[in-house]
């Protein structure tokens, strides 16, 4: 088990998701993050192929991604994802953007989702065995320190002063 997490998607870098400074999109970050969301959520037996069956659909609630290095076309890029906490009906969990080539962080995304009933459109506790692979999932995540990354905010940083 890495520092960082399981692997929760590998992909690489397409030419449609390139803006007009020839890197990777910002929006696009998100669309591969939440691919890495899809897989977390697959391993837990909370994604989208049970969303039917139980009942319940994960929303998230709080995101926040730091951009560190460009993304370039035909990149190959992997997520891995830990979680930070839970409880009966959140999850905080941190997504990293690795690029394969070098290793490198390229960005990462923190977020809090919570487990909704799709038919009411509220919050609703786990069920027993979601929060058995809760537990049995973060085990290995909590020996880990708190990333420095997590909970901070945007930084403020004012106005110039008026002379």
């Amino acid at each position: 088990m890495r520092e960082r997490g399981e692997i929760t998607y590998r992909g690489h870098i397409i030419g449609d998701w390139l803006d007009h400074n020839r890197h990777m999109n910002l929006g696009f970050y998100l669309v591969v993050f939440d691919n890495g969301t899809g897989g977390l959520y697959e391993n837990l037996v909370i994604g989208e192929a049970t969303r039917g069956t139980i009942g319940h659909s994960m929303f998230t609630l709080e995101a926040r991604v730091i951009y560190l290095k460009e993304l370039f076309i035909d990149d190959n890029i992997r997520i891995e994802t830990r979680i930070l906490g839970y409880d009966h009906n959140k999850i905080h969990y941190m997504h990293w953007m690795i690029n394969e080539q070098n290793d490198e962080i390229c960005a990462i995304n923190e977020l809090m989702g919570i487990n909704v009933d799709i038919n009411t459109r509220k919050s609703i506790s786990f069920s027993d065995d979601t929060l058995s692979r809760l537990a049995i999932l973060s085990t290995e995540h909590h020996n880990y320190p708190m990333p420095e990354e997590a909970g901070c905010s945007i930084r403020q940083i004012g106005f110039p002063e008026k002379e």
